[in-house]
C-alpha cells in the first residue's frame, strides 16, 4: 500500500482538467496485473516499478504512434536487468529449446557460421540448456560463464571460416568489426538476438498459421487453386516467386489473420513518446512508456465481426491495408 502511494504520487497521470486520475492496476510485488474489462480502454500499469499505459481501443493509437519513428524503446524492453545483460543493444525473447525449435534455430546457424562440424556442434548443444536457463533467474555467475563460453564458440567458428577462406555472413560481420563499423559488443548481443530472440519469435508465429491451414480443408484447397490459376500463364517457377512476394493473396491473408488470433505477445513492445500525449480525456506526460494489448486490439474488438475469434483470411482481402494500421 505504501509503494502504490509512492508511485502516483511519483508519476501523476492525471485528465485534462486534472482532476481524474488515469485508471490503475494496483502495485503488486513485482508487477501490476489488470485488464481493460476492469480499468477501461486507457489504463496503467506497473513494470517494476516503471509505470506503462496500456492501450486496447485503435481510436488512440494513431495519436500516439503517427511520429512512432521517433520514440524512445524501454531500456531493456521494461524486461529487466537480465534482459539487458543479454540483450541489451538489441530487441527479442527465447522460449524453449526442443528438437522442433532447434530445427529452425541449426539452419539459421548453418546460414550465419556456414557448415558447422560435430566438435563445434556439440560446444553449441552444451551451452544451450545455460542459455535456456538464464530466464528462470540464474545467479550472476552462470550469466558470465555462458557469456564467456557462447564468446569463443563464435570466435573459434569465425577463425575456422576465415582460415578456410570461406566466407559465411559470419566472417563479413567480424570485419565490420576490425574496421570499427560496430562494436563487438553490439556484434555479440546481435547474433544472440538473431540466433535466439527474432528467430523463435518468426518460427512461433509462422508455425500457427500451419496449424491453422492444416484444420481447414477449404481454405487450403483456394489458396491452391489461386496458385494454380496464376501460375498457368507464366510457368511454375516464376509464378511461385511472384505468389510468395505478392501481398494480395489468400496466403499472405492466413498469415495475417494468423498473426491476428496468435499475437507474438500479449503487449507490444514498451516505447515512450518525446512530447505530452492527450489520449481520450488523460494527459500522459512525455517519457511515459506506452504498450499495445493485443488481444483487447486484434481479436476482442468489435471492428473484427461476429465470428472474430474464427480463422478467415478472407477478411484481410476486403479491406485496405491502411485501414487496418492502427
Amino acid at each position: 500500500m505504501h509503494i502504490q502511494k509512492y508511485l502516483l504520487f511519483a508519476h501523476p497521470t492525471l485528465s485534462v482538467n486534472d482532476v481524474r486520475p488515469i485508471p490503475t492496476c494496483e502495485y503488486r510485488w513485482q508487477n501490476g496485473q489488470g485488464d481493460s474489462k476492469t480499468h477501461g480502454g486507457i489504463y496503467r500499469i506497473w513494470s517494476g516499478m516503471t509505470p506503462e499505459i496500456v492501450v486496447t481501443h485503435p481510436d488512440p493509437i494513431w495519436t500516439i504512434f503517427n511520429d512512432s519513428n521517433q520514440h524512445i524503446k524501454a531500456s531493456n524492453n521494461d524486461a529487466g536487468w537480465l534482459m539487458g545483460q543479454l540483450l541489451r543493444e538489441c530487441l527479442g525473447l527465447i522460449s524453449d529449446s526442443n528438437d522442433l525449435r532447434l530445427l529452425p534455430f541449426w539452419v539459421f546457424v548453418n546460414i550465419l557460421y556456414g557448415e558447422l562440424n560435430d566438435t563445434q556442434r556439440e560446444k553449441i548443444i552444451f551451452i544451450l540448456p545455460l542459455r535456456e536457463a538464464l530466464f528462470r533467474r540464474i545467479v550472476d555467475g552462470d550469466l558470465r560463464k555462458y557469456k564467456c563460453q557462447w564468446e569463443e564458440i563464435k570466435m573459434s567458428v569465425y577463425l575456422a571460416r576465415r582460415d578456410a577462406e570461406e566466407e559465411p555472413p559470419i566472417v563479413e560481420i567480424y570485419k565490420a568489426v576490425g574496421k570499427g563499423s560496430i562494436t563487438s559488443k553490439s556484434l555479440l548481443q546481435t547474433l544472440e538476438e538473431m540466433l535466439f530472440a527474432n528467430l523463435d519469435v518468426t518460427i512461433g508465429g509462422l508455425s500457427w498459421n500451419l496449424l491453422f491451414l492444416a484444420s481447414d480443408k477449404r481454405m487450403q484447397d483456394m489458396i491452391q487453386q489461386e496458385f494454380q490459376n496464376r501460375a498457368r500463364p507464366q510457368g511454375a517457377t516464376r509464378a511461385w516467386e511472384e505468389y510468395i512476394a505478392s501481398l494480395n493473396t489468400l496466403l499472405n491473408a492466413s498469415i495475417l489473420e494468423s498473426a491476428r488470433l496468435k499475437p507474438l505477445s500479449a503487449f507490444s513492445v514498451p516505447q515512450s513518446a518525446l512530447f505530452n500525449r492527450i489520449i481520450g480525456s488523460y494527459r500522459i506526460p512525455a517519457g511515459i512508456n506506452f504498450i499495445v494489448g493485443t488481444y483487447e486490439l486484434n481479436i476482442r474488438n468489435p471492428y473484427w465481426g461476429e465470428n472474430r475469434g474464427k480463422f478467415q483470411p478472407t477478411w484481410f482481402l476486403k479491406r485496405k491495408p491502411l485501414e487496418m494500421r492502427y
